[in-house]
């Protein structure tokens, strides 16, 4: 009879590392500028883009403004990133029944505000009256960094998410209404604008492995190794996905 195992890593122990990253050139700097009218807004040196407001959510849930000056710094100035080093043992995994062994090792984890803006309304200008409500979703995803070709198989992404040194959340997802009069007042005359998602991920880096056990004989194939980069959608204590809501003006 032939019976497969599959191993899942658990988690060993941890070293963390802090490393202070600072706007590239290549990002630009965000600036504090005024229009005419004294609507004060962000411009990003590198790209031209435009920010009037910035909102993020509290530990209720509600919709908070934040600060232009305060945001441009944070933009201007990241956070530190935190890599957690995961040392692991070959002892450590635990078997469980399936036709290959899978396992992950994480090299590091970290914290990703870096991710692309996501524009999450229609454009509008300063007449506008109706309320308007938009749906923030952040999901996972994985990629290997050197095989394009192959694709992740379901024991792969729970290898993956077993082995990561931090709660996995396949996906976020919340909708809002914005009043009228919180946004229309944040669009100069003659612009147009709209609202903009700015989503955080938790990130882990790592190697996966693959290999076929014959029990019976006890033979097994050489491990493959693939290096894999993964992204976890991170979802507050007040179940909102994390990340900064903003109004971009069209350039």
């Amino acid at each position: 009879m032939f019976l497969a195992l599959t191993m899942v890593v658990g988690l060993g122990s941890y070293a963390f590392a802090a490393e202070i990253e600072t706007a590239s050139e290549e990002d630009g700097k965000w600036e504090l500028k005024y229009f005419e009218d004294g609507l004060p807004y962000l411009e990003n040196s590198s790209t031209g883009t435009e920010v009037t407001a910035v909102f993020k959510f509290d530990d209720d849930g509600n919709l908070c403004p934040v600060d232009l000056i305060e945001y441009a710094n944070k933009m201007n100035n990241p956070s530190p990133v935190e890599y957690v080093a995961t040392s692991l043992e070959d002892e450590e995994i635990v078997p469980y029944v399936t036709t290959t062994v899978t396992w992950y090792r994480q090299s590091k984890a970290y914290k990703d505000e870096s991710a692309p803006v996501e524009k999450l309304s229609v454009d509008f200008d300063n007449t506008i009256k109706l309320n308007m409500t938009v749906t923030m979703t952040v999901s996972h995803s994985f990629k290997f960094d050197f095989n394009a070709s192959k694709n992740f198989t379901t024991q792969m992404k729970d290898a993956v998410k077993g082995g990561a040194s931090f709660s996995w959340q396949g996906q976020v997802s919340k909708s809002i209404t914005m009043s009228a009069e919180t946004i229309a007042d944040k669009i100069p005359e003659g612009r147009k604008g709209f609202i903009a998602f700015m989503p955080y991920y938790m990130v882990t880096e790592g190697t996966l492995y693959e290999q076929v056990i014959d029990v019976d004989t006890g033979d097994s194939s050489t491990p493959k190794k693939y290096k894999v980069t993964a992204k976890s959608a991170i979802k507050l204590s007040n179940g909102w996905p994390d990340g900064y809501l903003r109004v971009e003006l069209v350039k």
